[in-house]
């Protein structure tokens, strides 16, 4: 009777009860392997999902970076066993791309820094400009490095840079604001109709205060407040996913597919630009040409595969499709400058 009990139990599925009929349940999916094996074919079998030519992962990978549309209209059509689902690959993806910028961040804190004299954050280094620090070994040296430095302000420079005093709408030339006090930075266009004198002029105050936090802060530690702009992107990125797929709802409003349609292709694309923004990292941080020949490769691949993307997904003619991509292009560029001055105002509000 034992033996019959025994031989019962191991016809049965241990996780749901379920009859065996070959190594994987078809109740549940659980493989019947046991751990009675050697150790190095359980740690192939932990990444066999990741490193086989034929998973999940690789086949999802391969169709996101080079068939645009394509994942969508396999999970239209009901074919997703062979793909990660699209949320659970917008969280990989974003929490990678996300870790590995704050990693370059904090493997790179000198990348961006302020210049005091002008009010700008500067992305990027200065190849021909000398290391700051770095001491001239004679006074030849010193003046030819004072004259480059006096050619490249009048030149454009070759990193990229943000005016600050521009974005954040203070003048630190100011000697005096409307009131005569000398207090450093005057605010512009900070005027509500529906607050008192009193109000506008506290909450100019106290916005004031903050913008001089923010400045010593790219001043001193601009790393610091890349980390806090960091720290919002992903809550502001995944935010603007709902307003994505409703700008796709609108402008394909004929189609008759559902919002949640729209949603899918809105992961997917965010899904692709969490990725190649991966690839454009690594391209970076190799430096030189490379950098810039990934960069312009990446750049000129991002706007043909969103462009593909809509038609591969939505099958209309190609004029139409183009239209409607300036349209969608402008609009989600719209709304995602208005998320960016909300978040930068949130941080510096919080500061």
């Amino acid at each position: 009777m034992d033996d019959e009990d025994a031989a019962k139990d191991v016809s049965l599925c241990p996780n749901c009860g379920a009859r065996l009929r070959g190594q994987f349940c078809h109740q549940c999916g659980q493989n019947q392997k046991g751990f009675d094996r050697f150790f190095l074919s359980l740690v192939s079998e932990a990444f066999e999902d990741l490193i086989s030519h034929d998973s999940r992962a690789i086949r999802t990978l391969f169709a996101l970076l080079l068939r645009p549309g394509f994942l969508t209209l396999e999970y239209f059509k009901g074919r997703r066993a062979h793909y990660v689902q699209p949320l659970r690959l917008y969280f990989i993806t974003s929490l990678v791309c996300f870790f590995a910028i704050s990693l370059q961040n904090t493997l790179s804190p000198n990348l961006i820094i302020f210049d005091g004299a002008k009010d700008e954050l500067v992305v990027g280094e200065n190849s021909d400009e000398p290391k700051h620090g770095a001491m001239p070994d004679s006074i030849s040296e010193a003046e030819e490095q004072s004259d480059s430095a006096a050619q490249n302000q009048t030149d454009e420079p070759s990193a990229e840079t943000i005016d600050f005093a521009k974005e954040f709408k203070f003048d630190p030339q100011s000697e005096a604001n409307d009131t005569g006090n000398d207090e450093g930075l005057k605010l512009e266009g900070l005027d509500f109709d529906f607050l008192t004198e009193e109000q506008n002029q506290s909450l100019a105050t106290f916005y004031r205060a903050q913008l001089e936090k923010a400045k010593k802060l790219a001043t001193e530690d601009p790393a610091e407040l890349v980390e806090m702009a960091l720290d919002s992107a992903p809550i502001l990125v995944f935010c603007l996913l709902p307003i994505f797929a409703l700008l796709l709802k609108l402008i394909y409003f004929k189609t008759g597919r559902y919002y949640t349609e729209h949603l899918v292709f809105a992961v997917h694309i965010h899904c692709f630009l969490y990725t190649i923004n991966l690839i454009d990292l690594t391209g970076f941080l190799i430096g030189g040409s490379v950098a810039e020949a990934v960069d312009t490769i990446i750049s000129f691949w991002i706007v043909i595969y969103l462009f593909l993307g809509l038609r591969n997904t939505y099958g209309q003619g190609w004029i139409k499709t183009a239209f409607k991509f300036l349209i969608l292009t402008m609009s989600y560029t719209t709304a995602f400058v208005f998320a960016v001055v909300f978040a930068a105002l949130v941080n510096v509000t919080i500061l």
